[in-house]
């Protein structure tokens, strides 16, 4: 009697592992697909946080997207019930195999919040050490401009123009932006997901279907400015 408990437990638990990993291999192909799209092929690797983030709609949300968001002929058949039943599991990245994605470290990496088009200067002495320049980039969100003095309103108007150009191509573009992935949901028959993206200026939802083996884009909307 034991050896057939301990038969059925070992199935159920082969059962459950065999469909973790099938899981995971549709996240993997997923994200690998989208990312390599979004991606420039230039960039030699992207920063991603490990921890996903979860998507949770309000039914009042869900019911606005569809009586006046989404259109008929554009979303097609995708089954926008699903988003309701969004997947709430948070998943840590970095036991995926992600192409092109490195551990993004809050501690140890730059902000770059001054990627975007909205920035903020500050201005520091005209001999500021080169340490420091790099510490208000670390720890603020401002571009740091050295100026002299004495140097006219105008004058100060062309540094900032100068230093900022020169600041913006100091560093690789693969570091000024952090990407957040929500834990993606597939339909039933895995044919439709849906997941949002943070790059850290921009947020937005994307749904995808599946044709031919390729996830092609069909719809994005809900998307935020930071």
């Amino acid at each position: 009697m034991f050896k057939k408990y301990f038969f059925i437990i070992h199935l159920i638990l082969l059962s459950l592992t065999v469909k973790a990993q099938e899981n995971k291999n549709d996240i993997e192909n997923l994200i690998n697909q989208v990312m390599d799209s979004l991606i420039p092929q230039e960039r030699e690797y992207f920063l991603l946080r490990n921890e996903s983030s979860v998507i949770k709609f309000k039914k009042s949300y869900y019911e606005y997207y569809v009586k006046y968001e989404f259109k008929p002929h554009i979303i097609q058949d995708f089954p926008v019930e699903i988003l309701l039943a969004s997947d709430s599991t948070e998943i840590k990245w970095y036991d995926y195999n992600i192409k092109r994605a490195r551990r993004y470290d809050p501690e140890n990496a730059k902000r770059y919040n001054w990627n975007g088009n909205f920035v903020i200067h500050t201005l520091v002495p005209y001999n500021t050490p080169e340490k420091i320049i790099d510490s208000i980039l670390f720890k603020t969100d401002k571009i740091p401009i050295r100026v002299k003095r004495h140097w006219s309103e105008k004058k100060i108007e062309k540094e900032i123009e100068k230093q900022e150009v020169v600041l913006r191509k100091k560093y690789k573009d693969e570091e000024k932006y952090i990407y957040r992935i929500s834990t993606p949901t597939f339909s039933e028959d895995k044919k439709f997901a849906y997941f949002s993206l943070n790059n850290r200026f921009v947020q937005c939802i994307y749904l995808y279907k599946k044709v031919n083996d390729k996830w092609m884009l069909i719809y994005e909307f809900a998307c935020k400015v930071h």
